[in-house]
């Protein structure tokens, strides 16, 4: 966990004032490499000036979490993908359903952003809704 996430992990500023009365968005997979799946949570579309994605064990303890780069609003999409056969999963983003958030995947590795790109034209708004998979594209190795 970076320095950021264990900062917005320990100050548990997203507790404080977020009551999810709208929902969230959910993955499993395995984030970190050590063969057991993960629980990846987005802000529902409720948050308005939010993109949280937060990274639970199966017992429900946070393990990190991170802020979606991009000013968007009404949450965040949340979906995993397996790509380049590690055994870890990157998790993969899309802006919530507002008219001015654009169609956008945004791909994650440990919090940190490794690639995006629009699945759309930018006259469409409204987000995107992301889902998982397996892939053969290979993202960069770690560092």
């Amino acid at each position: 966990m970076s320095n950021r996430q264990k900062k917005d992990h320990d100050d548990g500023r997203h507790d404080e004032h977020h009551n999810y009365k709208y929902g969230i968005s959910m993955a499993s997979c395995d984030v970190d490499g050590d063969g057991t799946d993960e629980i990846v949570v987005g802000e529902g579309s409720a948050h308005k000036d939010s993109a949280y994605v937060r990274i639970f064990r199966s017992d429900g303890t946070m393990t990190g979490g991170f802020d979606v780069d991009g000013n968007f609003r009404y949450g965040v999409n949340v979906g995993c993908i397996a790509s380049g056969g590690n055994g870890i999963s990157e998790i993969v983003t899309g802006e919530g359903p507002h008219p001015e958030n654009r169609p956008v995947v945004r791909i994650f590795r440990y919090g940190e952003k490794v690639d995006e790109f629009r699945v759309f034209d930018k006259k469409y708004g409204y987000g995107v809704k992301v889902t998982g998979g397996a892939m053969s594209r290979d993202y960069p190795a770690d560092p």
